[in-house]
């Protein structure tokens, strides 16, 4: 998600960077054609993620990877992923566009040492399951997740495609910030919380196998934020976390949000097992050989809240550690939970 990126933009305070930013795809644009298409901030995490209209009125988005650790390779392999999507499946999810020399992805050297990858994606309509989803929704959306599993399957990347791997050495790695105790931010107690989760999910999930049935290329971020419904139709959004992994972790990203929004927030423990019942009853209609991972589940979304802690952490972007530290107790909770046994249960 995050890696190291050259101080001379992240030193300037955020509405510099905002402003520097938009600088930036005013030029980008240009590599589309769309000199004159008009720019909408929506999001700046690890991306600058931009709504592009044209004078026709047509809406893309652009994608710069500005806070991103991901290589131009990587990121051309997350295009190469959607192109195939788009092309052989009647998935609704974003089809990238070449820019007018034929590229996939183009890049550009700002502030001197900082290598800026872009890419453009044709706009999908709909609106997000977001916190309060129907249970509809969630029968649409365990039906996709499962049909994108289908199609990883059966498809075979080109030789350069690289992705990263969502698995526990990501999360405790040589360069994770939650690798060392001794040189951990968290505090006593949530040090402490996080290593015996680690302990339990590498004997729990550690021999778990890679094979194509269980393991493959995943979307990785399918929240409620991401799934978009228009009318009958369904939609999915945002891949730029793709990547391999167990195909149950997809499943986990979504529990863990049901878990937050209506189980949390909403306070409707009820209506979170409802919806999350009809979100698995359907992907495993499609996919009932999978049915054995079931027991796994919470493993995986303790893991999802490992994976969004250490991302949070490393972060270099001045917002998304602000939101670091408001969530951080939550996370903690979450894996105290997972060791009492109590994160899921069915």
């Amino acid at each position: 998600m995050t890696g190291p990126v050259p101080n001379t933009l992240l030193n300037l305070s955020y509405e510099h960077q905002r402003r520097r930013l938009r600088s930036l795809a005013e030029t980008v644009r240009g590599s589309y054609d769309l000199q004159d298409g008009r720019l909408k901030l929506l999001t700046y995490e690890d991306n600058a993620v931009y709504q592009v209209q044209s004078s026709g009125g047509q809406r893309f988005v652009l994608h710069m990877a500005v806070c991103s650790s991901a290589s131009p390779r990587e990121l051309r392999s997350e295009m190469t992923w959607l192109e195939a999507l788009h092309r052989d499946t009647g998935l609704a999810v974003p089809e990238p566009i070449r820019t007018s020399d034929g590229r996939l992805v183009g890049s550009l050297r700002i502030e001197g040492d900082l290598e800026v990858s872009y890419g453009l994606l044709s706009w999908i309509p709909g609106k997000p399951l977001g916190s309060r989803p129907s249970l509809a929704g969630m029968r649409q959306a365990g039906d996709l997740t499962a049909r994108l599993h289908e199609y990883a399957h059966r498809w075979s990347p080109p030789a350069d495609f690289l992705r990263p791997t969502w698995d526990l050495d990501w999360v405790f790695g040589p360069s994770a910030v939650l690798s060392d105790p001794s040189t951990s931010p968290l505090e006593r107690r949530a040090r402490e919380v996080v290593q015996a989760s680690g302990h339990r999910l590498r004997h729990e999930l550690g021999s778990l196998a890679t094979g194509p049935d269980i393991f493959g290329l995943l979307h990785a971020d399918i929240n409620l934020f991401n799934v978009l419904i228009d009318r009958e139709r369904v939609g999915l959004i945002d891949f730029d976390d793709c990547g391999w992994s167990h195909y149950p972790y997809d499943l986990a990203v979504m529990l863990y949000a049901l878990r937050f929004w209506v189980g949390e927030r909403g306070r409707d423990s009820h209506r979170e097992a409802t919806l999350r019942n009809a979100f698995l009853g359907s992907y495993f209609r499609r996919r009932p050989s999978s049915n054995p991972v079931l027991g796994l589940l919470p493993s995986f979304m303790a893991m999802r809240a490992l994976i969004l802690m250490r991302f949070s952490l490393q972060s270099p972007n001045s917002r998304v550690q602000q939101w670091a530290v408001a969530s951080r107790k939550r996370r903690i909770r979450h894996l105290e939970e997972y060791l009492d046994g109590q994160l899921l249960a069915f």
